[in-house]
């Protein structure tokens, strides 16, 4: 996402929509994630379920950020 947030700036841009929400968006799923999240909850796997939550969101960000830098790199 951070790479094609990059090369297709405009945000009215249909590739960028297509990319970034149509077929990324895929792949990201926040509904999976919730249930995951829940499963851990409902199994009395607390301790887990907040250490996915952080994580995830954790590595999400870095992801995103790291594909934006290097892709400014060669833009």
């Amino acid at each position: 996402i951070g790479v094609f947030s990059i090369l297709f700036s405009d945000e009215g841009n249909p590739i960028r929509l297509f990319l970034i929400i149509g077929f990324l968006g895929g792949f990201t799923t926040f509904s999976s994630f919730g249930y995951e999240t829940y499963l851990l909850f409902i199994n009395g796997k607390i301790q887990t379920a907040f250490f996915y939550i952080i994580l995830s969101n954790l590595c999400g960000l870095v992801a995103v950020y790291s594909g934006a830098k290097i892709i400014k790199l060669f833009v």
